[in-house]
């Protein structure tokens, strides 16, 4: 990966959504909740698990990728989770209670719907596959997609 990061930072980002920068920060704060033995750096468990993110792929695809066994990968995902929602958990998710209450009575003055703290929808949007995701990415229909899922709050 560190390789990737020097010789082309477009691909880098592309390949884990992120920015060089924005990554390595993401590293310096995690380190400490997410290192437990020297043998998988923090750096190597936060992009296995923003590329499982990013990409939906299977564990056994990215235990070939990143050559960790794929019950290994299976606790340094949820683990880089715990740690991205307790460091980044509070600029996302309200803290108190009267947060959540101003979200609800947002909604209803906004859109009438009461007892509401997010509108959430999904929709198929069309793609050129790469070429080597085509198989998991074809529908029924022949056709190529990725799901777009969002979550907003009264004022979208």
């Amino acid at each position: 990966m560190k390789e990737l990061a020097l010789e082309d930072s477009e691909s880098y980002r592309r390949l884990l959504r992120i920015n060089i920068s924005t990554f390595e920060e993401h590293v310096a704060l995690f380190s400490p909740r997410i290192e437990r033995r020297k043998a998988i750096p923090a750096a190597e468990r936060i992009a296995l698990s923003l590329r499982y993110l990013v990409t939906g792929e299977t564990q056994s695809s990215l235990s070939y990728q990143f050559r960790i066994a794929q019950n290994t990968i299976s606790g340094i995902i949820p683990a880089v989770c715990a740690a991205i929602y307790h460091h980044l958990g509070s600029e996302i998710v309200p803290d108190s209670e009267n947060e959540w209450k101003m979200i609800a009575e947002e909604f209803w003055a906004k859109w009438n719907f009461p007892l509401c703290l997010g509108a959430m929808d999904g929709q198929h949007i069309r793609i050129k596959p790469p070429i080597s995701f085509r198989s998991n990415i074809q529908k029924l229909q022949g056709v190529f997609s990725n799901v777009l899922l969002a979550l907003v709050d009264a004022n979208l």
